[in-house]
């Protein structure tokens, strides 16, 4: 893992663009060349997964999969699949928000149309022999839940991976690394239960006991793992799933990482996670398990909210860097871990995740007390000083790797929140940015601070 960078966190999606959502072709390949002029050597997205209820990519219908949606309608064009018409038909003017609805009617006509005018070739026939382990049973999948053709989910992972591999091959020209994210549990009306049934519990769910936010706890109702069964043919699902995330990232960020300690495991019959209990996940046998099968690939572990010191030595153990988030801090405590001052060299910092508020949102909603605090913490007159204070303090803390959402960068409001977790409304997952939010006097000013913190 490269030493002492600067990263963005932004979710494809959230891209410019003239399709309704960010995608592979132009809108990501401009914002890899903001990132290189601003100085970042690394852009961290979301999972890049098919979305699942809420439109979530955290309850995705396949593992391996990648999202049909960010697939560029221009390059389709470029090859002859669709028409100008056909293009123009499908355009969206970025409103500011993702719009779900008619991005996944359109999209579906689109590569559907692309996909009557393809002509099978030898490049699409190795790409499916080379990911048969995965692909073929997502396609066999998709086909039994849409009764529509298994051959055009071949062909729409196809097209995807080509683009991707495009994007991939161009950042890292630019010395960018792609970080992705792997969410620890599967949505149970997925691709991955139908196909391997036995290594998931069918009597039993995810979720996290009651806490000081939640009298009942989160009942997450994805399937828990049956680790025994895993641990019987070396983790193998679990090492093809990240075999597919070293194909397609540098490094990856693996959700919820206390559950490889210890899971809060809900009978299926309950309808609140309280009457849950802690069953003890695979630990250190996973890790130097799967590391041997994926030796290249980097990892974060997710090492936050309800932790044990057990969990700290099995991130330790394992080689993990762990999180540190502005917005956790404790302002009170000169020791809080989660105080920029605090975080150790292998530690990735976060003004905040996507499951945060922005810090501009942070800062109007916190109380007065706290607000007062962090300023004291972070020598601010003015309270227009808390963001980009609050940003330098990250910025210039011992960890080696440093990210901020891009809302921070942009000084946007709790308007540009991206996610409130467990919470299905019309907000979650829509943020989007336009192109000229990315001026020169930004990149320029990015640039300086990446600069000045030591982090190019």
């Amino acid at each position: 893992m490269r030493k002492r960078y600067g990263a963005v966190l932004l979710h494809i999606s959230s891209l410019d663009s003239d399709f309704g959502t960010g995608t592979l072709g132009a809108p990501a390949h401009r914002f890899l060349d903001f990132l290189e002029k601003s100085g970042f050597c690394a852009w961290q997205m979301l999972p890049i997964n098919p979305i699942g209820e809420g439109y979530s990519p955290y309850s995705s219908p396949s593992s391996f999969a990648g999202n049909p949606l960010f697939i560029d309608p221009v390059e389709l064009f470029s090859e002859g699949l669709i028409t100008q018409a056909e293009l123009s038909y499908f355009c969206l003017p970025n409103d500011g928000r993702v719009s779900f609805e008619d991005v996944l009617y359109k999209n579906t006509n689109l590569l559907r149309t692309a996909f009557s005018r393809f002509q099978e070739n030898s490049d699409i026939n190795e790409f499916t022999e080379r990911e048969k382990a995965w692909l073929l049973p997502y396609a066999a999948f998709m086909s039994y839940r849409s009764g529509f053709e298994k051959e055009y989910y071949l062909f729409e992972q196809f097209v995807f991976q080509r683009q991707w591999q495009k994007l991939r091959c161009s950042a890292k020209e630019k010395g960018i690394s792609l970080i992705g994210d792997i969410p620890m549990y599967v949505s149970p009306e997925g691709s991955d239960v139908f196909s391997y049934p036995d290594i998931f519990n069918s009597d039993e769910v995810s979720g996290c006991p009651p806490d000081a936010f939640s009298s009942d706890g989160q009942l997450w109702g994805m399937p828990t793992y049956r680790w025994d069964k895993l641990k019987e043919t070396d983790y193998s699902w679990w090492v093809l799933r990240l075999l597919r995330a070293a194909a397609l990232f540098d490094t990856v960020r693996l959700d919820h990482f206390r559950a490889f300690e210890a899971y809060w495991a809900i009978p299926k019959s309950c309808e609140s996670a309280a009457c849950g209990m802690w069953k003890k996940g695979p630990g250190i046998d996973f890790f130097r398990t799967v590391k041997k099968r994926v030796p290249d690939l980097d990892m974060i572990a997710e090492d936050l909210g309800f932790l044990t010191d057990e969990v700290f030595r099995l991130r330790d153990e394992a080689g993990l860097y762990g999180m540190r988030v502005f917005q956790f801090a404790d302002f009170s405590s000169d020791e809080n871990i989660y105080l920029p001052h605090m975080y150790p060299a292998s530690s990735v910092a976060y003004t905040g995740t996507h499951d945060n508020d922005t810090l501009a949102g942070f800062f109007s909603s916190c109380d007065e007390k706290t607000r007062r605090l962090a300023a004291r913490y972070l020598d601010a007159e003015r309270e227009a000083d808390l963001v980009p204070l609050a940003i330098s303090a990250v910025w210039n803390s011992r960890s080696d790797i440093a990210t901020a959402q891009i809302q921070d960068f942009l000084m946007l409001g709790s308007e540009a929140r991206m996610n409130i977790p467990s919470k299905l409304n019309d907000a979650n997952w829509r943020f989007r940015i336009k192109d000229e939010f990315l001026t020169e006097e930004l990149s320029e000013s990015l640039f300086s601070l990446n600069r000045s913190a030591g982090r190019i």
